[in-house]
């Protein structure tokens, strides 16, 4: 897959391109859909597949959400899962002042046609562009036929439990419903990072975490125990695990620090400064404070069974 970062560095091609534009952030089931049709475009037309998305995103950008985790896929995510999707090429537009003021008709005519060489774009219904999003689908359309590229708007995507989008995403995640959120991406959500020195309680207890590190923009599920995966970065086999994000309630000299901790069933060695990358797939209780050690260590054992009751460690 071509991978560019600032509209300077992309080459025109000798293929047109159909693109596909947005955030993209989670690259979730609607997400996909877009990018099929996108694949499907690109075919017909012995174009290539190309995803414009921009960074940072708006979501961050505007702090719309009053808080800083707020990244379902951080860049590299977003860029394995968009490979994986099967698209040629993703161009990243850095999403600064002079592209936010960009109106819709220079956005389409300068950025899209002149420096990305789209013969064709896919987006969804609802997507906007140009100076403060004023450009909508009727003027995609106009545009369309006054630049000579085939637009062809899709509607949102709808599962049982309502659109997909990753506004629900997020809520879903804040709100601790894995579940929920699993089913709207299309697989577990996820959070990598490096393994890092913790208090060694859990060592105390039987029940060994490794402290995994997440940095901000990415989003933490809310505060819980979760049941979930992990998988050690370049190792082929994965755990299950009991996840625990939260402050430590039952000690108070925790203050206001959150943290992610894994327990790997079946898993010893060291993880120490290795990457990590653990999913979140049942919620399983909420935090809460116990009177000491044995008390916790009494319900993360019963944890750590409700988590094995989902079966063994499989490969990938």
């Amino acid at each position: 897959m071509n991978y560019y970062v600032g509209l300077e560095n992309v080459p025109r091609s000798g293929r047109s391109r159909a693109v596909t534009l947005g955030a993209f952030d989670g690259v979730h089931r609607g997400h996909r859909a877009l990018l099929e049709v996108a694949r499907e475009t690109a075919r017909m037309t012995g174009a290539e597949t190309c995803v414009l998305t921009f960074e940072p995103t708006p979501v961050e950008v505007f702090g719309r959400l009053g808080r800083p985790d707020v990244r379902l896929t951080l860049p590299e995510e977003r860029r394995a899962l968009l490979e994986a999707a099967g698209v040629d090429t993703v161009i990243v537009a850095a999403f600064d002042e002079a592209l936010r003021q960009m109106p819709p008709e220079e956005f389409m005519r300068n950025l899209l046609v002149d420096t990305i060489g789209a013969t064709s774009a896919v987006v969804s219904e609802t997507h906007t562009f140009g100076r403060g999003g004023r450009g909508n689908m009727s003027d995609l359309m106009r545009l369309g036929c006054d630049l000579g590229f085939a637009v062809r708007v899709l509607p949102l995507v709808s599962l049982d439990s309502g659109i997909v989008s990753s506004t629900r995403i997020r809520e879903a995640l804040w709100a601790g419903r894995g579940e929920e959120a699993g089913d709207l991406l299309g697989r577990a959500y996820s959070c990598t990072g490096p393994v890092v020195s913790g208090e060694g309680r859990g060592r105390k207890l039987s029940f060994p975490t490794a402290n995994v590190q997440v940095a901000v923009p990415k989003l933490v599920p809310g505060e819980g125990v979760y049941a979930g995966r992990a998988a050690v970065e370049g190792v082929a086999q994965s755990w299950p695990a009991a996840v625990v994000v939260g402050r430590s309630p039952t000690f108070r000299n925790d203050g206001d620090q959150r943290r992610i901790e894994a327990h790997l069933l079946g898993f010893s060695g060291d993880l120490l400064g290795q990457r990590l990358t653990v999913t979140f797939e049942r919620f399983l209780r909420p935090q809460q404070r116990f009177a000491g050690e044995a008390e916790l260590g009494a319900q993360i054992g019963r944890d750590v069974e409700e988590v094995a009751g989902k079966g063994r460690h499989r490969q990938p």
